[in-house]
């Protein structure tokens, strides 16, 4: 028979304080009471026993043995220890063969503590927790089926045939493996350094009735701390919240790792996260200003958690939007809002201009913020383009990130650049020429000009 191996955890549960006995005086309390055994998943097993109230005082310890199929075979074997004052002791063992493959039997008893002479207590009686396999079927059973596996682990997979069949064949990811034999029916396989896949991967059985069965299971990883979490507010509104994840998620829907946002100083109150994304939403609570938050994440195989404690006041960057330019030929309007709940704070916005290269500032307080805002941007050129962009920033925060570039064009300039041009064709007419310029910036100008008259000998015109 293989070996299998086990993980022990032990939880004990304080009990009500009695007199101290001799727990090895061979006497009828030399076993414990009450083994209980109970299913936490597909491997681990849960082990409760209750010691005689009059023995709780003493600290004790106690070998418990494992044993597999009918025929008891030992398979693991530990010793558990309790503290004084514990009356209930709860133990768990995980083993390498699913629980459906084979009956686990437990049994108990007292064994002498480090510089204890006394002799062992007597053994409880088996308690057995039982598999699958006498269970009649007509068609074949796998184990595990369905269940997310870790990556890199070393995993047995059984099958159980139908009534009167025996297995062939077991094949998982489309690779035979040896068979190993559990029981007169069941038969196993053992892979080692289980890969990562974003789909399931088969486990396939035959029988020599002629009959395949397949399955699905998933391998993955355990969830990875959050990194470089930290949060901020746009608008004193809602609050985001987000962090590097790691490692990419192999597997998605409900076997995908789940995040949540728990506020510690807020009895406890929790949000859930977009499980697509590294960030959560959430909003502001009333009349809370310092935030101590947790984001914890989860998946199958684990959980991971990190901390992040903040004045929402710091973490406010206030986003300019529907930012509207009014050009005129040498200067141009700005103007924007900002959505949010600035009361009492003291915001700075800049408006950038290009090419031009200069910064405005605007200073505001409070509500003063939570209306249409503008400023004038000057000596700009006629005729010509122009980008601006926009960024704010809370009480000498830092600053927000800047708003989207607009571009635009600066309106023509015309002048009172006006005169006249005297042009005789003989000695009875002639014409006058009227010209004028349009400035189309610093350095170019456009000439313009009508004929606005005829004049003959006829016409008294003064020339000068």
């Amino acid at each position: 028979m293989f070996a299998l191996w086990s993980v022990n955890l032990l939880f004990l549960v304080s009990a009500e304080t009695t007199n101290t006995l001799d727990l090895m005086s061979g006497s009828s309390e030399s076993a414990p009471l009450r083994v209980e055994v109970c299913v936490k998943s597909s491997w681990s097993l849960q082990v409760r026993w209750t010691e005689h109230q009059n023995n709780t005082n003493s600290a004790q310890t106690y070998q418990v043995q494992i044993g597999q199929s009918e025929h008891l075979n030992i398979v693991a074997q530990t010793n558990v220890s309790k503290e004084a004052g514990v009356r209930f002791v709860s133990w768990v063992w995980t083993s390498a063969l699913p629980l459906q493959c084979a009956d686990h039997s437990i049994r108990i008893r007292r064994v002498p503590g480090s510089g204890d002479r006394t002799d062992s207590g007597s053994w409880t009686d088996w308690t057995t927790h039982y598999g699958q396999q006498n269970v009649s079927s007509n068609r074949s059973r796998l184990f595990p089926t369905q269940e997310v596996l870790r990556e890199g682990s070393s995993v047995f997979f059984c099958c159980i045939p139908p009534d009167g069949a025996r297995v062939t064949a077991l094949r998982f990811s489309n690779t035979p493996y040896p068979l190993i034999n559990i029981s007169h029916r069941v038969r196993a396989i053992r892979v080692l350094g289980l890969n990562v896949t974003k789909i399931g991967v088969n486990l396939i059985c035959r029988d020599d009735s002629g009959n395949k069965r397949a399955v699905l299971n998933y391998v993955t990883f355990p969830p990875e701390k959050p990194k470089n979490l930290s949060c901020e507010t746009r608008n004193l509104k809602n609050i985001v919240c987000s962090w590097t994840p790691g490692r990419e998620p192999n597997l998605s829907s409900v076997r995908r790792r789940r995040y949540t946002l728990h506020i510690l100083n807020s009895d406890g109150v929790m949000f859930p996260c977009d499980k697509r994304s590294s960030s959560c939403e959430f909003p502001v609570l009333p009349d809370l200003i310092f935030y101590n938050i947790s984001v914890v994440v989860k998946n199958s195989l684990g959980e991971e958690r990190e901390s992040y404690a903040f004045n929402i006041t710091h973490r406010v960057f206030p986003v300019l939007e529907d930012m509207v330019v009014i050009p005129a030929a040498l200067d141009a309007e700005v103007y924007w809002t900002l959505d949010g709940n600035f009361t009492g704070l003291q915001l700075t916005c800049q408006i950038t201009m290009e090419p031009k290269n200069t910064t405005t500032e605007l200073q505001c307080i409070g509500e003063e913020c939570m209306r249409n805002l503008s400023v004038c941007v000057q000596q700009l050129q006629p005729s010509s383009q122009y980008s601006t962009r926009g960024r704010c920033a809370v009480q000498h925060n830092s600053w927000s990130s800047w708003s989207t570039t607009h571009t635009f064009s600066t309106e023509p300039l015309v002048t009172l650049d006006v005169w006249r041009r005297m042009e005789e064709e003989n000695h009875r007419s002639g014409r006058i020429r009227v010209l004028w310029r349009t400035v189309r910036s610093q350095f170019s100008c456009l000439s313009h000009s009508y004929n606005t008259l005829h004049y003959s000998t006829s016409v008294v015109l003064q020339w000068s």
